[in-house]
């Protein structure tokens, strides 16, 4: 974050899926941060990202990263799916949580 200008700047604003953040040195200027999952709608084809509906969501043992929890499944993990996965709802689903 330092290195890009973003250390002591704040988003101002966000708009499904697009973060808007004003810069000011070297000059002034404003970055829109998107994701690619949430933002689909307003992305070109090619830039979007939408759900695999075959993905299969595996969980793995603590400390364990996606390759190697799918790798034990053979399975491949797939990180543009990540936006997806990494919600409250699906990670109830998969878990259990009763708190959310």
């Amino acid at each position: 974050a330092e290195r890009l200008g973003l250390a002591n700047t704040a988003a101002q604003a966000g708009f499904f899926g697009v973060l808007e953040i004003p810069l000011a040195e070297p000059s002034p200027r404003l970055l829109l941060l998107t994701d690619r999952a949430a933002a689909a709608l307003m992305l070109e084809d090619s830039e979007g990202a939408t759900r695999d509906r075959a993905l299969t969501l595996v969980t793995g043992a603590a400390g364990q990263n996606c390759d190697a929890a799918c790798a034990s499944r053979s399975l491949h993990c797939q990180l543009n799916q990540m936006p997806f996965v990494n919600q409250c709802s699906e990670l109830t689903r998969v878990f259990g949580c009763s708190d959310g």
